[in-house]
């Protein structure tokens, strides 16, 4: 009979079939941790996609000059879980000052 590496009462099979099935139950872990993360990226993707239909909308409706609502609505997106670096990104792209973005900013995030 085989032994592990010299040591008497390990049988070789035993012991490879044992570290054959933690693998496999790491694998199978690894794969359930990459499912949720992947259902995370889409919900977050999915916040993304609200908060620029709602930029939108708010754009459309109120133009670029109304501070307080843009505030407001800067402060129901965090609420949501949306970064303020997104935020920002978002409203610079969509043509809102940078500067004026990063002042509403960094007035709410005082708060």
């Amino acid at each position: 009979m085989a032994f592990v590496f010299g040591v008497e009462g390990v049988p070789i099979f035993e012991m490879l079939f044992v570290i054959s099935l933690l693998l496999l139950i790491g694998l199978i872990f690894v794969l359930l941790e990459l499912r949720k993360l992947t259902s995370l990226i889409s919900k977050e993707k999915g916040e993304l996609e609200r908060f620029e239909k709602d930029l939108s909308e708010l754009e459309a409706d109120t133009g670029k000059k109304s501070t307080s609502e843009i505030m407001g609505y800067i402060q129901d997106s965090i609420a949501k879980g949306i970064t303020p670096d997104q935020i920002e990104a978002s409203l610079v792209k969509r043509g809102w000052p940078k500067k004026e973005v990063d002042s509403i900013l960094s007035s709410l995030t005082k708060k």
